[in-house]
């Protein structure tokens, strides 16, 4: 490994019409950010964590851990800081 390990978690929320999605919340400079998020709903929990997680794996698999995403505002994906959690 290149670099420092990067501090990233997977959750699962469930919206107000009932579906759910998974969003990848990465931990910096003592802040949370929304590093990315589902842009599909899901009719289950372990639906959206299964694909949570298959999508953090191809991440994974791709050098996310040695590179920083760029922030493009609008994407729905590779995001860098774009949402900082309060």
């Amino acid at each position: 490994m290149s670099g420092p390990l990067r501090h990233i978690a997977l959750t699962v929320e469930k919206t107000g019409t009932g579906a759910f999605h998974w969003l990848l919340i990465e931990s910096a400079g003592g802040r949370l950010f929304v590093l990315e998020r589902a842009a599909t709903k899901f009719s289950t929990y372990l639906r959206a964590l299964q694909a949570g997680f298959e999508h953090l794996a191809l991440l994974s698999a791709s050098g996310l851990h040695e590179r920083g995403l760029e922030y493009t505002p609008g994407a729905e994906t590779y995001r860098q800081p774009a949402e900082m959690i309060e």
